[in-house]
């Protein structure tokens, strides 16, 4: 019981020192860019992993690739895995397809339905491509950038649709 409050306790300082690296005023300067750059990829990777909120982790994905040049990554590092993967928001809630109304592609409702599955998908793509990117030790280097370049990629994608500048 101590061992799994100590790994959460530890989950939560990383997800809460990459979001507030993230949400300062500084985000696009050399602040975030320095905290982010002090974390290992694997790490960093998986402290965004762990973020629930999808703005935040949009945002901590593309601050990552942005330094993704000054991180350092360790390859042979055996990271346990922590609770809460991968980090969900709260709201909407997971409902089984079956249970889920159909719309005709014709309508608003139908295309909003659409939009709304798409961003599931983009955002669940965000998350696998991190979870590849701090699961596997031993890897080659340009294993782990190209992981963190597929998650920045759908981080970009969510945030088009979102109409934000992350």
């Amino acid at each position: 019981v101590v061992r799994s409050i100590a790994r959460q306790a530890s989950v939560a300082f990383e997800e809460r020192r990459l979001s507030e690296a993230v949400a300062a005023p500084t985000s696009r300067g050399s602040g975030t860019l320095a905290t982010i750059a002090r974390m290992d990829l694997r790490r960093c990777a998986l402290s965004a992993l762990v973020i629930r909120d999808p703005l935040a982790k949009t945002r901590a994905v593309q601050a990552m690739h942005g330094a993704h040049d000054a991180l350092a990554i360790d390859a042979e590092a055996h990271i346990r895995e922590p609770d809460g993967l991968p980090g969900r928001p709260d709201r909407p809630r997971l409902v089984h397809p079956a249970r889920v109304p159909r719309r005709a592609l014709a309508s608003i409702d139908g295309r909003a339905a659409l939009m709304h599955a798409v961003a599931h998908i983009e955002f669940n793509a965000i998350n696998l491509a991190l979870d590849a990117c701090w699961s596997f030790a031993g890897m080659p280097q340009p294993y782990y950038r190209d992981w963190l370049l597929v998650a920045a990629e759908e981080a970009r994608d969510v945030a088009r649709r979102r109409h934000e500048d992350v």
